[in-house]
């Protein structure tokens, strides 16, 4: 018997599977076998360029990235095929070319992109189609003039991370970026008095992602005068309090310090101008008496004027008058009321205002005209504050003249009444029944 022996095949030498579908079409469209063996499965995309267009925009070439080697057969954007059966796909090896037209680019948002091959389409990679940037307003809508420690908010739509936001001529990086909403710092050098233009860059699209232009204004810095009154009673009935000054803007606050406690209160002022704020305050608004308020005013962006001080009195009180007393027909005079009271008040006889020329240290010097006096009474003096509160009242005496030029402040006690008894000529006085004590009263005087 004849043997016949066989060497064995090395792996290395083992016959390609050309049997294999997928092998078989790759040789088809020209690739090698063992190049088509390497693949063995769908394309995977590493990356797109660009990866985003702007909504509107013109056609463009998009080039597709792939692990591989590879013959591509189609790519789509959107659902939509930019190269296979109609439009050849261009380039070659991993990287694949296709024209993107710009009727494609209508509606901002993210859309995918897919790349098939003889071994099937790849899972899809995601393109930005990003709108043109556009700036709605401000917050703070204005800024004020050397303010650089608030931040500025630019609210609009479409803006993307790496935008910037030009000032004027000057660019700034933001320190926030969100999709309606970009926060800046802003130099000192940028805030200047006047109107200013912003716009709103996309940065990888230089000369095409560019807002509209928006403008801000920034104003003076607000300056505090004086306030229409400078002191209350916490008794007193509901006013208006005006602040007076400069610069003012729409959104400004007004802001009550009180420097025991260090605590401050803002109120949206009543009505607002350029030169005046006003604040309505009710009445109880303040509930006691207190020397450590201050008002002042801030704008929307954080600068503040000036503080002025602001008194709360007690209600008014009064202790004594000089003179207390006067005679009818009396030339004017200058009266005095001491009591506990604030600056500013008014003396009141009988309940209506004289001058006050002098009200210092609990001493308030009013002048009462001769008419005051012409007629003998009680007259009631008061003083009250400007915010209308009243003291209570101490009475003021006018006396008048007797008909002998003296003052009637004690007139006689009323005589006792007397029966008149007939005299006896022949009797002695006592004898008659009269004594010697009502002779003499008998012959008392007139008055």
């Amino acid at each position: 018997m004849t043997r016949v022996l066989r060497a064995p095949l090395s792996p290395l030498r083992l016959p390609i599977p050309f049997w294999r579908p997928a092998v078989l079409l790759a040789a088809l469209l020209g690739l090698s076998a063992v190049s088509a063996f390497a693949q063995g499965g769908p394309p995977v995309i590493t990356s797109l360029s660009p990866n985003f267009a702007l909504a509107g925009g013109s056609s463009f070439a998009l080039q597709v990235t792939v692990t591989t080697t590879i013959t591509a057969t189609s790519i789509t954007f959107n659902g939509t095929a930019v190269c296979g059966t109609l439009i050849p796909c261009t380039g070659g090896g991993p990287t694949w070319t296709a024209t993107v037209p710009g009727s494609l680019l209508t509606t901002p948002g993210i859309v995918p992109v897919t790349i098939s091959s003889a071994f099937g389409t790849s899972s899809p990679a995601n393109f930005a189609i990003v709108g043109t940037p556009s700036i709605t307003g401000f917050s703070p809508p204005t800024r004020t003039q050397g303010n650089t420690t608030l931040p500025l908010n630019i609210l609009g739509t479409n803006f993307l991370p790496g935008d910037t936001v030009i000032w004027d001529a000057i660019t700034f990086t933001p320190v926030n970026i969100l999709p309606g909403d970009i926060t800046i710092n802003l130099s000192a050098a940028a805030v200047t008095t006047g109107l200013h233009n912003v716009t709103v860059q996309h940065a990888r699209v230089l000369g095409f992602g560019l807002s509209n232009t928006a403008q801000i204004n920034v104003n003076a810095a607000p300056v505090l005068n004086f306030l229409s009154q400078s002191s209350s009673t916490f008794t007193g009935a509901a006013f208006t309090l005006g602040l007076n000054g400069s610069n003012f803007v729409a959104g400004m606050k007004i802001l009550l310090y009180d420097s025991s406690t260090q605590s401050s209160s803002s109120f949206t002022p009543t009505t607002t101008s350029a030169n005046l704020l006003t604040l309505a305050l009710p009445a109880g608004f303040f509930t006691a008496p207190s020397n450590t308020l201050s008002f002042s005013a801030i704008t929307p962006d954080g600068v503040q004027t000036a503080s002025l001080p602001y008194t709360v009195f007690a209600p008014p009180t009064i202790s004594s008058l000089s003179p207390n007393t006067l005679t009818a027909g009396s030339p004017q005079f200058t009266l005095t009321v001491n009591g506990v009271f604030p600056t500013g008040v008014t003396v009141q006889w009988n309940g209506s205002n004289r001058v006050t020329p002098s009200v210092t240290n609990g001493q308030a010097l009013a002048t009462i005209p001769a008419s005051d006096v012409q007629s003998p009474g009680t007259a009631n003096v008061r003083v009250i504050t400007s915010d209308q509160v009243a003291s209570s009242t101490l009475p003021f005496t006018i006396t008048k003249l007797n008909s002998n030029g003296t003052l009637n402040i004690n007139p006689p006690e009323p005589r006792p009444a007397v029966t008149a008894v007939p005299c006896a000529t022949s009797a002695s006085p006592s004898a008659r029944g009269i004594s010697r004590s009502a002779r003499q009263w008998r012959h008392w005087p007139a008055v």
